[in-house]
C-alpha cells in the first residue's frame, strides 16, 4: 500500500518512520528548501546532506528526482524523498494515502 507524506521535518519523520514500521511503500514530497526545528531527527536533511541521505533510527531516506530511483530505494528498504511543492507525483502515482504533514512556517 502507497502511502506520500507531504512535508520531512521532524514531527512528519515520526508519521513516516511509524508508517514505514508497519509496511507501507512510502514517498516524501518535500520544499526546496526545507526548515526543520530538529535536524538531526528530520528526514528533510536528505535535501541538504551532500550524499543526498539522512538516516534517521536506522531508516534511510535518499532524495531522488526519477520514477526509477524511487523504485531503487523501495527495493533497497529505503524511503525516497523528492522535491516536489505542488504534489505532482500525487497525481502520477494515485496513493493510497495521502498525509499532509507540512508545519507551514510562514503565513
Amino acid at each position: 500500500m502507497l502511502a506520500i507524506i507531504r512535508g520531512a521535518g521532524d514531527l512528519a519523520t515520526g508519521v513516516i518512520h511509524r508508517l514505514y514500521k508497519c509496511g507501507f511503500k512510502i514517498l516524501v514530497l518535500e520544499i526546496d528548501k526545507p526548515s526543520s526545528i530538529r535536524r538531526t531527527v528530520s528526514f528533510s536533511e536528505c535535501i541538504y546532506n551532500l550524499n543526498g541521505e539522512q538516516v534517521v533510527e536506522g531508516v534511510k531516506a535518499r532524495k531522488i528526482e526519477t520514477l526509477e530511483e524511487i523504485k531503487k530505494c523501495w527495493l533497497n528498504k529505503e524511503i525516497p524523498i523528492a522535491i516536489d511543492s505542488y504534489g505532482k507525483w500525487i497525481e502520477k502515482l494515485k496513493p493510497n494515502i495521502v498525509v499532509d504533514a507540512i508545519i507551514a512556517k510562514k503565513i
